[in-house]
């Protein structure tokens, strides 16, 4: 193992034990080196109130000890390590083209937003669409001047992707920014249920399951009161559907997309519901 790497384990160890009482974690294991496309990665993500970390002599294994739960990495294995303001980042090889990425969320935004995602990602498991990506995410996009902004933010994305465009389609989108519209709910009429109402039974000739599981409401329940507590916690403002455009080519990425953005006193984030073949 390099030295460099030896270091950071040991910075990490130190942080924890000093500044850090709760850590979520985002575990991460792909069949396909580091493509974290969900077709070849399974994923769990959970909340550690920590214990007790440290390195275990026999093995060299790393250890985040909690009170209901523990997570363990072999040093040896780990071959490139990330950090973030709030988030550590440790990739593992596992075998050929097998690699474990585990994420440590520091802050609780930052340990939050990846819970909801977790929540998220299962819903659409337990529902009959099983194309597309939900996802939630924060957007580096500025509550006070926000249509403006949000429009500088998606013309940024499809500019970024100018490569992969013909460029008719890149036209097509860029001049479909001008009929971007923001349409505003009040707290008490959030679209969120009725969006997830609409999602648990999207459903194609290429879906494989034809109904709900048993466990969906029980995810959705989860999920509903997580993203209230959040919306509580960032001093939510506003909440609009984005009508007028697709948004393929930005921040949708799916075949047919539904975003919701969520205006708040500590930032701007997407909810993104989505199809994909």
């Amino acid at each position: 193992m390099k030295e460099s790497i030896i270091s950071e384990i040991q910075g990490i160890l130190i942080d924890l034990n000093e500044h850090h009482s709760h850590v979520f974690i985002k575990e991460e294991i792909s069949v396909n080196g580091e493509n974290f496309n969900r077709h070849f990665t399974a994923s769990s993500g959970f909340e550690l109130k920590l214990q007790s970390v440290g390195v275990r002599t026999s093995g060299a294994v790393m250890m985040l000890d909690g009170f209901d739960a523990s997570y363990e990495i072999r040093t040896g294995n780990i071959y490139r390590i990330e950090r973030q303001e709030f988030i550590i980042l440790i990739y593992e090889n596992l075998g050929p083209n097998i690699v474990r990425k585990s994420e440590f969320h520091l802050h609780k935004e930052q340990y939050e937003v990846p819970k909801i995602n977790v929540l998220l990602h299962q819903l659409q498991f337990e529902s009959t669409n099983s194309g597309g990506h939900y996802r939630f995410e924060k957007l580096p996009v500025n509550t006070d001047y926000l249509m403006e902004s949000l429009k500088e933010y998606i013309n940024s994305l499809i500019k970024e992707k100018i490569d992969n465009i013909n460029e008719s389609n890149y036209d097509q989108a860029i001049k479909g920014l001008q009929s971007l519209q923001l349409k505003k709910h009040s707290l008490k009429s959030s679209p969120i249920k009725g969006k997830l109402l609409y999602w648990r039974d999207h459903r194609t000739s290429l879906d494989h399951r034809k109904t709900i599981t048993d466990r969906y409401e029980f995810y959705e329940k989860l999920f509903l009161e997580k993203m209230n507590l959040f919306l509580d916690y960032i001093g939510v403002e506003a909440i609009y559907e984005i009508v007028g455009i697709d948004t393929y080519y930005s921040i949708g990425q799916d075949h047919v997309n539904e975003d919701i953005i969520i205006a708040g006193e500590k930032g701007v984030y997407l909810l993104h519901f989505g199809w994909s073949s």
